[in-house]
């Protein structure tokens, strides 16, 4: 019976480890109202805790939206509570190490992780905007459901 207790402990241990791991291809939006979506792709990177990522989003700013608007995304990941910063290529004066301009502001985001781990759901905010961000983890699943 101990055997059993300890090798589910693990099995256990071992689920939980990879629910939080944040590593891979996420795509999503976020929202400055219910009706306008921006939708965003991230790649992250996560080393235990921490993570780093790059993004890119439709620019919703100027004329031309079709073009990507790059960022840098750094964070961590806490009892399934994600919290990180975005920061457009624009504001950076390097990448290694991660230096932003003067003046530039951050945009943060604080999400809740899914029990499954597929999905992060939360909001963001910079200065007195905030709105409402959701991130589905792109897996197998999710790519055999488009036509």
């Amino acid at each position: 019976m101990t055997r059993i207790t300890v090798l589910f402990g693990l099995l256990l241990a071992s689920f939980s480890a990879t629910a939080t791991d944040l590593t891979g291809m996420w795509v999503g939006y976020y929202s400055y109202s219910d009706i306008n979506r921006v939708p965003m792709s991230v790649s992250i990177e996560s080393d235990g805790n921490d993570f780093m990522g790059t993004m890119i989003e439709l620019r919703t700013n100027g004329n031309d939206k079709a073009l990507g608007r790059p960022a840098i995304i750094s964070g961590t990941i806490h009892d399934g509570v994600v919290i990180f910063d975005k920061a457009y290529f624009s504001d950076l004066e390097s990448t290694a190490p991660l230096i932003i301009k003067d003046g530039a502001h951050k945009v943060r985001y604080m999400l809740t992780m899914s029990q499954s781990g597929h999905t992060l759901l939360g909001s963001w905010s910079i200065g007195e905007m905030y709105g409402k961000a959701i991130f589905k983890r792109l897996t197998t699943s999710v790519i055999d459901e488009i036509p």
